[in-house]
């Protein structure tokens, strides 16, 4: 779980996903919303604008809201894929476990 969490974390720190969220125009997109997928494990816990991260299942997915599509890890290696409904984006992130501490080494976004 402890992997997750901090892989989703720098994730959603990312300055490349960071500037989609426009959250400075637009009031209703906090707290973040992520759709809990087969990843998701009680327990996690994630913060983004200042607040904790609502997790809500596929059904209540209305709205703004964040879709992690896959979160796969292998050793110290992960891949993220998501897609992001109100810009209309999609994308996948690499995210590499270095000195005990996930870091996003690549990430990909394209326009639906």
């Amino acid at each position: 779980m402890l992997d997750k969490q901090a892989i989703l974390q720098v994730l959603i720190d990312s300055d490349r996903l960071n500037k989609y969220f426009h959250t400075d125009a637009i009031a209703q997109r906090i707290p973040l919303r992520i759709i809990k997928g087969t990843w998701y494990e009680e327990g996690i816990w994630l913060t983004k604008f200042g607040q904790p991260v609502q997790f809500i299942a596929d059904k209540d997915a209305n709205g703004t809201y964040l879709a992690v599509l896959e979160l796969d890890i292998i050793n110290n290696e992960a891949t993220v894929k998501f897609r992001y409904p109100p810009e209309g984006i999609a994308g996948e992130a690499r995210v590499e476990k270095e000195h005990m501490q996930w870091t996003v080494k690549s990430l990909t976004i394209h326009e639906q």
